[in-house]
């Protein structure tokens, strides 16, 4: 299992004084010998976001909206079993599939170890279980990929949530994303600008979330893209991962 800790209260006032001080993601993470994405994740997660874009961080703000999480989750059964919470992750990274872990323990379902995947605040040790459910050192089943993809997918920003400027096609950089299939395995993906129709085409060799999400990363750093759409198909199942990495509106 990862090394991974919570973030603490002291590590949030420093990365607050850090973040007052205009430092990076990067240098922070540096700093405090964290992950990228865990400081990331934590900076967006807890700071408050304001209306140009710009990310405020407090660390007594941050420490109680992650309090405050944890009390809402205070009847789940796997965070508040630190013992329990290392073994299934052991057993998941040892490809062990959450049907197998339930069969080991009374009181946890297969659905709920999902759901603790979906909620985990660790994005590197989320990725790292979501690739072993995913391969389990051998090819995957196509019933048995789309089944997990399904389930670890995480609460969706739906469209009827969208923002009217997008709806009205107002302004350039709020795109549509889709997949175009040429054969069993390869496809096209593809980001279409609402406003103008201009479009990004990638020639992709899997319908996987994960290539999915590593062609959306890269496409983002060097555009300006404000937000995407996707439909609600399997290879869009990490578009919270999506959002994070790229702080744009999925």
């Amino acid at each position: 299992m990862s090394n991974y800790t919570q973030i603490t209260y002291d590590e949030r006032v420093l990365i607050a004084d850090l973040w007052r001080k205009n430092k990076s993601y990067y240098f922070i993470s540096k700093w405090l010998e964290r992950k990228y994405d865990t400081i990331k994740n934590e900076i967006e997660r807890n700071g408050i976001h304001s209306e140009y874009g710009r990310i405020k961080y407090k660390a007594k703000k941050a420490n109680q909206k992650y309090l405050e999480r944890r009390q809402k989750y205070s009847t789940r059964i796997i965070e508040n079993n630190q013992k329990l919470e290392k073994r299934i992750s052991d057993l998941i990274i040892d490809d062990y599939s959450p049907d197998q872990i339930a069969g080991r323990f009374k009181t946890v379902s297969h659905q709920t170890i999902y759901n603790w995947i979906h909620r985990m605040e660790s994005i590197e040790l989320k990725k790292k279980l979501v690739n072993h459910l995913r391969r389990k050192g051998k090819k995957y089943r196509k019933t048995s990929k789309l089944r997990t993809f399904k389930l670890i997918t995480a609460p969706k920003t739906m469209i009827d949530k969208r923002p009217k400027c997008i709806d009205n096609r107002e302004r350039l950089g709020d795109f549509e994303g889709d997949t175009v299939i040429l054969n069993d395995k390869q496809r096209l993906y593809t980001l279409v600008d609402r406003k103008s129709g201009f479009a990004f085409i990638r020639h992709i060799q899997n319908g996987f979330a994960q290539t999915i999400h590593e062609e959306t990363v890269d496409i983002c750093k060097q555009n300006n893209i404000l937000s995407i759409t996707y439909d609600n198909r399997v290879e869009f199942s990490y578009h919270d991962l999506i959002a994070l990495d790229t702080n744009i509106l999925i």
